[in-house]
């Protein structure tokens, strides 16, 4: 691991203080630093093919609509935090779709956490 990982993975224990341990609770993470080529498909497939099908429930790849291409980061909600835990550990100082291997991907816990923040982005409305 990275030496700059031990701050964001204790960004992402902190999400889940205060939460009853029993519940199931979504999380959202970024990821920062992926190639502006992948698209939603892609990424679903790379995090699929990592080993975590299944622990997510939606992906958002925000994208220029002139040159079709993403903006360089994307969004992942998890549908518990031990599996955003995961994805941090399997993808974060890795490459993510890049031919340089200088450009890594960076997890980090969304500002905005819950299902309407994401909606909202998705559809440009309001709540869900």
């Amino acid at each position: 691991a990275m030496a700059h990982s031990s701050g964001e993975a204790a960004r992402l224990e902190l999400l889940c203080d205060g939460r009853d341990a029993g519940e199931v609770q979504e999380v959202t993470v970024m990821l920062r630093g992926i190639a502006c080529k992948l698209k939603q498909e892609d990424l679903k497939a790379m995090l699929d093919g990592m080993g975590l099908r299944g622990m997510f429930s939606s992906v958002y790849v925000p994208c220029t609509i002139v040159q079709r291409s993403n903006l360089g980061y994307a969004f992942v909600r998890f549908r518990h935090v031990e599996y955003a835990r995961q994805c941090h550990r399997l993808c974060h100082g890795r490459p993510m779709g890049c031919a340089s291997p200088d450009k890594v991907c960076e997890v980090v816990p969304a500002r905005r956490q819950g299902r309407g923040a994401f909606a909202a982005k998705r559809h440009g409305r309001k709540g869900d």
